[in-house]
């Protein structure tokens, strides 16, 4: 299996089964054994199609008649090819054409063998095509920057011409792999000498202090710091959620869709390991990894539990002094990281998602002790998710308010914080994952 070859097969499952492509390269990477260079470029090429898929779409639509009408087999040679040829200054543009036209003798029918290479000669020889007008200037955004039009609607919506293009721009930018470090365990600059040690570079994060941005490509499955509890993959967005929440020694919290469980041990060690916190997890598979986070970062005090948390809790009939709602979204502030969203995500998945989490927030909602706090967060800058959703809690339960939580945030941060007890963050920002936070309490 070659490299190109695997970044077809890969993109074939993305595309037509909905998998996850980061998932996929790293399990595919280790079967077949790729390092160094060759796991770059496996890297490079299927996540960079996957960024780019509607440009490349349109300089290919240029060439080809019936373009949208090619089997996708067909449409992944093309796009593998292409964007070698139209991004990668370091390829050969005759080792793109030639490869290009071994896939197709590879995966494609013979009909097909001919128009492949005839195509990507031309892409090949031709200056790096311009995007001319589409008919109005946010459809010539949408193909040049290579986002749905949809979406560069909605954002124009609230924000300006300007500010849309630093946020098509940071959507393209790979996001940095950064990692949380436990720093009740372990001193931030200890744990960097011992990744230098073992050959892993990183550095310092510019405003999070337990966030280190780590500059080796590595599996950190593989060191010996993960599976101490001492790191875990976490977007410094991210890593804000339980300082926002705050919990105490001694408190009751509830994480209510808790897996991958990373917020569950943050939780766990912001209270000492001295109180108590209980994990709902829906999803069998994740719920293992719950457990697994848990007991590798060394949360103590956490009761794990598998179903759905809005009947769990009911049966339980708890009240609980904090609740995390970090609740299942579209992840459209995740592209940097699955630029396959782009492509999965439409119009109507968020008003989906957005009805689940207001379902979520009014089964929890009642389980909230007098004074207590709940923290609702989403991996999404969408106000459809998140402030219009939570005016819409506000609205239903008069006894909720929201809390000003600016001295929980970094000053970094502080420009973006413009209404109290809510936060949206972009990628364009100061570099992290687009999220929503809100704090709320009850009064009575």
């Amino acid at each position: 299996m070659t490299v190109r070859a695997l970044v077809f097969v890969i993109l074939g499952k993305v595309l037509l089964s909905g998998d996850h492509a980061n998932q996929l390269l790293s399990q595919e990477a280790v079967r077949y054994g790729f390092k160094g260079k060759d796991r770059a470029f496996l890297w490079e090429i299927t996540l960079g199609v996957l960024r780019w898929l509607g440009r490349l779409d349109w300089i290919l639509s240029s060439h080809i008649k019936g373009y949208r009408r090619l089997p996708l087999e067909v449409k992944n040679v093309l796009r593998i090819s292409a964007y070698q040829l139209v991004f990668m200054d370091k390829v050969p543009p005759y080792s793109a054409v030639d490869e290009g036209v071994k896939l197709a003798k590879k995966w494609c029918a013979p009909k097909y063998h001919g128009l492949v290479n005839a195509v990507l000669r031309k892409v090949a020889g031709g200056h790096y095509p311009g995007v001319i007008s589409q008919g109005s200037s946010l459809e010539t955004l949408s193909v040049a920057y290579a986002h749905p039009l949809w979406m560069v609607k909605g954002w124009r919506a609230r924000m300006g011409v300007l500010e849309l293009l630093q946020l098509a721009r940071a959507n393209n930018t790979p996001a940095p792999f950064s990692l949380w470090v436990n720093t009740r365990v372990v001193d931030v600059s200890f744990l960097r000498k011992e990744l230098k040690a073992a050959g892993v570079e990183s550095k310092p994060h510019s405003f999070m202090k337990d966030i280190i941005v780590i500059l080796t490509p590595v599996d950190i499955t593989k060191l010996p710091q993960f599976h101490e509890g001492l790191l875990h993959p976490q977007d410094p967005a991210s890593s804000l959620v339980v300082k926002i929440l705050d919990p105490k020694y001694g408190e009751t919290v509830l994480d209510a869709c808790a897996a991958p469980g990373i917020k569950t041990v943050q939780a766990a060690w912001a209270m000492g390991n001295r109180g108590k916190v209980v994990a709902w997890e829906i999803h069998p598979k994740r719920f293992d990894e719950l457990r697994d986070t848990c007991k590798r970062g060394g949360a103590k005090g956490v009761e794990c539990c598998l179903g759905d948390v809005k009947e769990g809790t009911k049966e339980m009939g708890m009240l609980f002094d904090r609740i995390l709602l970090d609740a299942p979204c579209s992840d459209l502030g995740t592209i940097r990281r699955h630029p396959e969203l782009k492509w999965r995500r439409n119009e109507e998945d968020i008003t989906a998602f957005a009805e689940k989490q207001r379902g979520l927030l009014v089964s929890l909602v009642p389980h909230l002790r007098t004074g207590g706090v709940l923290v609702y967060s989403v991996c999404s800058p969408e106000p459809e998710e998140g402030k219009a959703l939570i005016e819409g809690i506000l609205g239903k339960y008069p006894y909720l308010e929201l809390v000003d939580f600016r001295d929980r945030l970094p000053e970094a941060l502080h420009p973006f914080y413009h209404e109290q007890g809510l936060l949206t963050l972009y990628p364009h920002y100061v570099g992290t994952d687009g999220f929503f936070m809100a704090k709320l309490r009850r009064r009575v």
